[in-house]
């Protein structure tokens, strides 16, 4: 399954179940194939999940460097908060938000500026990093002037194909 879901890991239950059944949320089951995918989730959080390559360094050096991140994601807090406890992320993020944490979840800027705000941090003066169209357009919405994509496989899918990536390795990111 790693092979499978890492073009599609970025979108979420949408992109993982798009990707393992070939449907699409208007499909007739697909609300029945997320809910079961969620409580077979939530059974496993950690099982084979990882950060993407090269992030782990990027975060180290931040840290050292005394940049400050966060965490925006689709992700309810259901699953973000132990997601992020576990994976020893949460606790070093100066920010977390998760898709429900604000009435609107990305691709709506609300997430990003909801963060901006909670961290006093002018969100023109931050970069954010992501691997979905969600992404990209939410982070432009919210005024980043930078914009870089972390899984070249996701941005090699037609589907995504309305932005270029700047970078292809998160490890020309590092600081």
């Amino acid at each position: 399954m790693r092979q499978l879901s890492s073009p599609y890991a970025s979108a979420g239950a949408r992109g993982l179940l798009e990707g393992a059944f070939g449907i699409s949320p208007d499909h007739a089951d697909f609300n029945l194939l997320r809910d079961d995918f969620f409580n077979n989730y939530e059974k496993a959080l950690l099982v084979e999940s990882k950060l993407f390559d090269g992030i782990d360094h990027l975060l180290d050096q931040m840290d050292q460097a005394g940049l400050p991140w966060g965490i925006i994601t689709n992700k309810s807090e259901r699953f973000t908060n132990p997601f992020t406890d576990l994976m020893g992320l949460r606790q070093r993020a100066i920010s977390t938000v998760s898709g429900d944490t604000t009435p609107y979840s990305k691709p709506h800027p609300e997430p990003i500026l909801h963060a901006a705000r909670s961290t006093n941090i002018d969100p023109t003066r931050s970069i954010y990093v992501g691997g979905d169209i969600r992404d990209v357009v939410a982070g432009k919405a919210a005024g980043r002037r930078q914009w870089q994509p972390l899984m070249p496989t996701v941005a090699e899918k037609s589907l995504l194909r309305p932005w270029e990536p700047i970078t292809s390795s998160i490890a020309r990111l590092t600081y």
